[in-house]
């Protein structure tokens, strides 16, 4: 019998287990050549397994070496591109800053300048204008100007008022400024185009080719009112002068406070607007908040007079009173004072009659009560009988 072993054996191979049983001859060297078949596969396969994860490891090391990489430089990138657009914006803002800084500051030493220059060549204006007037002459129009001098314009409160300045064409007449007398004090409001105070109602208003410095005063106020001077500053110096009056203006309606009529009847309310230099914008009258000036269909009418000597007359007339048309009564004209009157409407029952008054204090039938008829008129009010 030849070498030969006789056994069980379990041998793994790639991972496969093979199983030679007793019967089975396996020579040594067979056995031999399968153990170094075993052993090279395990060490092949332990090889390929280090490979592949050495290569993994590595390639992983790479990636995570160039994201790094391409992260920084990109981050590096934004944060100077944003840093470029930063200091850029930032010197753009600084050197417009400065620019206008500059730029306040040489047209306010400009303006200074022309203002010095025109307050010292008033007093000649006005040492001239009081030697003129003190021999006994007019000064209403000399020089370059065209607007008469010593003129008077009239305007109320809240109006928008302008003050001429005409020039000669093609004359030598070089900056035309604005002054105000307060109290004595000379104020600069304007000077050529531009306005020289901070006060947003004043401003100088010339049309394209237009000589005509007119100086623009809207939302009038009472402290508005004074001399305003208007000047050159040719030699010698010329200046014309308009005194502006304010007034406030004011609605007043006819007769009492409180007015009463009896139903059926007709009722005229008078309101008389005061000091007033133009006609306004509109009159509205109002029952308690409600206009009605157009209510033409409930028996209400709206007449205007003409402006005559600062005065204006508008008249409501509404025809078969009703009670319910009791209430208060407002005239309202645009940028006047308003007044309002309180208007009771009584149901005509049967007899003594109570007098009834309308605007001017008559009764409807538009004669005036007699004694007796207003002393029980006041008992019945008093004992409410």
């Amino acid at each position: 019998m030849s070498l030969a072993t006789f056994a069980v054996f379990d041998i793994y191979f790639l991972g496969t287990s093979y199983t030679v049983h007793n019967d089975d001859l396996i020579e040594p060297a067979e056995l031999t050549q399968l153990s170094e078949l075993a052993t090279r596969t395990e060490y092949s396969t332990r090889k390929e397994s280090r490979d592949r994860m050495e290569y993994s490891t590595r390639k992983e090391s790479r990636d995570r070496t160039e994201y790094s990489t391409r992260k920084e430089s990109r981050d590096r990138m934004e944060y100077s591109t944003r840093k470029e657009s930063r200091d850029r914006t930032e010197y753009t803002t600084r050197t417009e800053s400065r620019d206008r800084t500059e730029y306040t500051t040489r047209t306010k030493s400009r303006d200074r300048t022309k203002a010095s220059l025109i307050l010292g060549s008033l007093p000649t204006v006005l040492r001239q204008r009081r030697e003129i007037v003190a021999k006994g002459g007019e000064v209403e129009r000399f020089g370059i100007f065209l607007s008469r001098n010593n003129t008077l314009v009239e305007t109320h409160l809240g109006a928008e008022v302008r003050l001429n300045c005409r020039i000669t064409r093609d004359s030598e007449y070089g900056t035309i400024s604005w002054f105000k007398n307060d109290t004595g004090l000379l104020r600069l409001l304007t000077v050529g185009d531009d306005t020289y105070i901070a006060d947003s109602r004043l401003s100088i208003t010339r049309p394209v080719l237009s000589m005509n410095w007119s100086l623009q005063i809207v939302s009038v106020v009472l402290s508005d009112g004074g001399l305003y001077i208007c000047q050159s500053t040719t030699y010698p110096p010329s200046s014309i002068y308009v005194t502006l009056a304010v007034y406030e203006a004011y609605a007043e309606i006819t007769g009492g406070k409180e007015k009463v009529f009896k139903s059926g009847s007709r009722m005229q309310l008078t309101c008389t607007i005061r000091d007033i230099t133009r006609p306004p914008s509109y009159i509205f009258w109002y029952h308690n908040s409600r206009m009605i000036n157009y209510d033409e269909e409930r028996g209400i009418s709206v007449g205007v007079s003409q402006l005559h000597s600062r005065t204006l007359i508008s008249q409501l007339t509404l025809h078969n009173l009703q009670v319910e048309q009791s209430g208060n009564y407002t005239c309202s004209p645009s940028s006047v004072r308003p007044d309002t009157v309180s208007v009771r409407v009584e149901a005509r029952g049967e007899g003594q009659p109570e007098p009834v008054l309308n605007s001017g204090g008559y009764s409807e039938q538009g004669q005036k009560p007699s004694v007796v008829s207003l002393f029980i008129f006041i008992l019945q009010k008093i004992f409410k009988f």
